[in-house]
């Protein structure tokens, strides 16, 4: 990698810095001249800001301006007006940039190693999700169906319903006993002109009628 490829990894801006002139008048009321002016000793790695021209207009001669580097962060890379002058001028990135060179086999190496950990990664975490889908399928062990509603088999009849079915009427206890055969007593009402046994007709309700040849009725 050459210097430059690796200032362009540090995302360089220029920047200007400036330092004020001294002017020293010649005494004899002709006018006077402005000294060099020292460039500003900032410390490397040091945070800058880009920096605009001081110099009024007609006094540009007040402060003398060095361009310099910062990087991507702000922080102060050296004196130059270009990657040259710069790599000249700042021996701390000078040794920076040579320290870097020399550990760039060992960096490729982690940075492949970097990327095969993060694509086993990936793929565990594929197999996890496929496995985790997998479980939550139904099996014929704990599917359970909601059951029909509409009947069972054929011929059989929803337990539901089975017990929904009314239940045969019991007998009447309080039925009239049936007439008895070779005599005994009918309890019934009749109602018209139609005669009883041995009697005239009209209405009997409840009464008892004794059956033929008993002390109530004639033939």
């Amino acid at each position: 990698m050459s210097f430059e490829q690796y200032l362009n990894s540090l995302g360089p801006e220029k920047i200007n810095t400036y330092a004020k002139r001294d002017y020293v008048d010649n005494g004899y009321g002709a006018g006077g001249y402005y000294t060099t002016a020292e460039r500003p000793n900032v410390a490397f790695g040091s945070s800058v800001g880009i920096g605009k021209n001081p110099n009024a207009p007609g006094r540009t001669k007040q402060y003398a301006g060095y361009g310099g580097y910062r990087d991507s962060e702000g922080n102060f890379l050296g004196y130059g007006s270009d990657p040259n002058s710069l790599y000249n001028n700042s021996p701390d990135l000078q040794r920076q940039y040579t320290e870097y060179v020399q550990n760039e086999p060992q960096r490729k190496a982690q940075e492949l190693k970097n990327q095969q950990l993060a694509a086993e990664y990936a793929r565990l975490q594929q197999e996890a999700i496929a496995q985790q889908r997998t479980q939550d399928l139904p099996t014929l062990a704990n599917f359970n169906p909601a059951p029909q509603m509409g009947g069972g088999l054929m011929g059989q009849q929803p337990m539901q319903q089975q017990q929904q079915m009314p239940q045969p009427m019991q007998p009447m206890q309080q039925q009239q006993p049936m007439q008895q055969q070779g005599g005994g007593l009918i309890n019934y009402t009749h109602r018209g002109n139609m005669g009883g046994v041995g009697g005239a007709g009209g209405l009997h309700r409840g009464g008892l009628i004794a059956p033929s040849g008993s002390n109530g009725g004639g033939q």
